[in-house]
């Protein structure tokens, strides 16, 4: 596992800019890989570089082999992550195809999973994930939620700003479907600040998403310039064939839009094989509806009237579309001189926007409410904070009595020695001068008068008169 650590850390960059080398890279490592965790993980990194070549059947069969070894294996924290990359994939796969709401039922699994693994430093990324998912299904409050989540992880794990950049062109992405366009612009200037940290494929979201948001304020020049950096950035990396092929179905509508409709013939026919083989509802969906209001404006009712009889039709299809694709029904209605459905179609987009209106009031009262949790937790934290502070200084006055006490009685013990030492020495000076006292006096003791005159006199005595005589006159 840490050699596949090391490995991903090298070959991520690699990733989006060219997945073909990426497989080829892989394969190899896998061919020496003796460790199953770690082989599994392998094929899991397999599946994301097919899926941003957009083969999607080999993605799908790389996570299905992964898998089968997970359910058979002892469940442990390295087998949940191994789970989770597996889930989030196949969140990643149903994505691409348009499936949002099983995108969102894998990715809650892959956050699920990753909060019982071992590697939690993902969970910012999964969070977006789970938040772009559930944007794409219209639900833009709990989108938000899930993006403001990614920043708090964000934090926790004391991840860098520049690498926040992804939750920021999300809540960008929220507010520009509000239409608040204040939000949206100062979370997109955000991100900006970090474009040039981004991997290829974040730089095209960016873009991408950029360009929507002046296309939904009706600035289609704006949006036409952005779309196309998009693009240029896209055919730069011959496997962002995804990304490429989008960008030409936003420039088709965004020429259909200004009424230059050569232009919007051109990139339509550009993109629309792409995503008929790899089955995109959502992308056929959309383009179906260009289609549609494309024959309008060259005038040919019976080519749209076939066009609308030939159009997919999802299980689901995110309010955006669905108001483009009423807004283009009403002209052609309005065109067949059908008013009846005409206005039918009129008030369904009416209805849009009453529930967008929704969503932006659900959106606002969950801000708040958010803010204000945020605010008690902080507040709860501040007196946590407080109370510990108070408890440490509290021990801090313990410890300063006791060590303050401690200094005082080794000043005493010190004291007391020092005193101990020096009466014990006065003591011992005090002996001797008595023993040497009593010694002299015992020397003087001994050495009596009377028997010094008897030395004396028989010193003399042992001298003669003229010798006695002359000792006399000294």
């Amino acid at each position: 596992m840490d050699i596949y650590m090391q490995y991903y850390d090298f070959i991520i960059d690699s990733l989006s800019e060219n997945p073909s080398y990426v497989c080829a890279r892989t394969a190899r490592q896998m061919a020496v890989t003796t460790d199953s965790v770690a082989y599994y993980h392998y094929l899991v990194l397999l599946a994301k570089a097919y899926m941003f070549k957009s083969e999607m059947d080999s993605a799908r069969l790389s996570m299905n082999r992964a898998e089968v070894f997970c359910d058979g294996a002892v469940p442990s924290s390295l087998i949940n992550d191994l789970y989770a990359d597996i889930y989030n994939m196949r969140g990643n796969v149903c994505a691409r195809q348009g499936l949002a709401d099983s995108s969102v039922i894998c990715f809650q699994k892959a956050f699920d999973y990753r909060l019982q693994g071992s590697n939690r430093d993902v969970l910012p990324d999964i969070s977006i994930n789970l938040a772009d998912a559930f944007v794409r299904t219209g639900h833009y409050d709990k989108g938000a939620m899930w993006y403001r989540k990614s920043l708090s992880y964000s934090d926790s794990l004391k991840i860098p700003e520049e690498k926040r950049f992804p939750a920021y062109y999300g809540l960008a992405q929220v507010y520009m479907e509000l239409r608040d366009f204040t939000s949206c612009d100062y979370y997109y200037e955000l991100a900006a600040r970090h474009y040039d940290k981004m991997l290829p494929f974040e730089k095209h979201i960016y873009l991408n998403n950029r360009g929507n948001s002046y296309y939904f304020r009706a600035d289609y020049p704006k949006a036409l310039e952005i779309f196309r950096r998009s693009l240029v950035l896209a055919r730069s990396y011959p496997d962002m064939i995804f990304e490429e092929h989008l960008t030409e179905m936003n420039l088709g509508e965004t020429f259909l839009l200004m009424n230059q409709v050569d232009s919007a013939a051109y990139y339509l026919n550009l993109c629309g094989d792409f995503f008929r083989s790899i089955e995109n509802q959502t992308a056929l969906y959309y383009l179906d509806t260009q289609l549609i209001e494309l024959a309008l404006k060259q005038n040919d009712l019976p080519l749209a009237r076939k066009r609308m009889s030939e159009a997919v039709q999802p299980d689901y299809v995110e309010p955006n579309m669905q108001h483009i694709r009423n807004r283009y029904l009403q002209h052609y209605f309005e065109e067949a001189g059908d008013f009846r459905q005409a206005y039918y179609y009129q008030m369904e987009n009416q209805r849009i926007d009453d529930s967008t209106r929704n969503e932006r009031i659900k959106m606002r009262t969950a801000e708040i409410d958010l803010k204000y949790s945020q605010d008690t937790t902080l507040m709860k934290q501040k007196i946590f904070i407080q109370q510990k502070e108070n408890e440490v200084l509290a021990l801090n006055q313990t410890l300063y009595i006791w060590i303050s006490v401690c200094i005082c009685v080794l000043f005493l013990v010190v004291f007391i020695i020092v005193y101990n030492k020096k009466r014990h020495y006065l003591l011992q000076m005090r002996t001797r001068t008595m023993i040497t006292a009593l010694r002299m006096e015992n020397i003087r003791n001994r050495i009596s008068p009377h028997f010094i005159f008897n030395i004396l006199n028989r010193e003399m005595g042992s001298y003669t008169d003229e010798q006695a005589e002359n000792m006399r006159g000294w």
